[in-house]
């Protein structure tokens, strides 16, 4: 609605009408900036939730206990791994503030328990090195296994309680 045309309408109608008018236009604008700013939430929770599943599937790809044939070398693992891991932590520093503070420190925990992840198996990997040092190669597996095993275990509680939260930001009932 453009300025003269709101003139036209508060002279032709009567000031009940007129005021009735201003708290619509009031309410409209907020209802659009509210809808805009839930269509921008759900979009980061999309792209954030995408970046939490990359990095999931590219961490249980490298700590697997059993490689397949065909896949990638660990090299190239690690590699895809930490990228994806950079890109989440990256996204969620960017866009914290579209989160309140208890999910954005449950979101920056989970950050935590990758990078951890990630460390424990960058540290199997250097005692993987030294096979000659027998404990230091024995080291290496129980160091990775640990790491493989808190993934497992830990990874799929916190993922489920991120996901209840994003849906329930989007509007989703569960």
């Amino acid at each position: 609605m453009d300025l003269q045309n709101f003139f036209n309408i508060v002279s032709a109608s009567g000031i009940g009408a007129t005021v009735a008018l201003i708290f619509r236009i009031f309410f409209e604008r907020d209802k659009f900036r509210f809808e805009k700013l839930h269509e921008k939430r759900a979009l980061v929770i999309e792209q954030l939730y995408i970046r939490i599943v990359k990095v999931e599937q590219a961490f249980v790809s490298l700590l697997k206990p059993f490689q397949g044939v065909g896949e990638l070398f660990e090299d190239e693992k690690r590699k895809v791994a930490a990228e994806s891991f950079n890109e989440l932590a990256n996204y969620l520093i960017e866009h914290r503030v579209y989160f309140d503070e208890r999910l954005a420190q449950d979101l920056e925990r989970l950050i935590d328990k990758f990078l951890k992840i990630f460390n424990d198996y960058d540290f199997s990997r250097t005692l993987r090195q030294y096979k000659e040092d027998k404990e230091s190669y024995r080291k290496s597996f129980e160091v990775s296994r640990g790491a493989w095993d808190e993934l497992s275990r830990d990874f799929p509680i916190i993922r489920q309680s991120i996901e209840k939260e994003f849906r329930k930001i989007i509007g989703i009932k569960t």
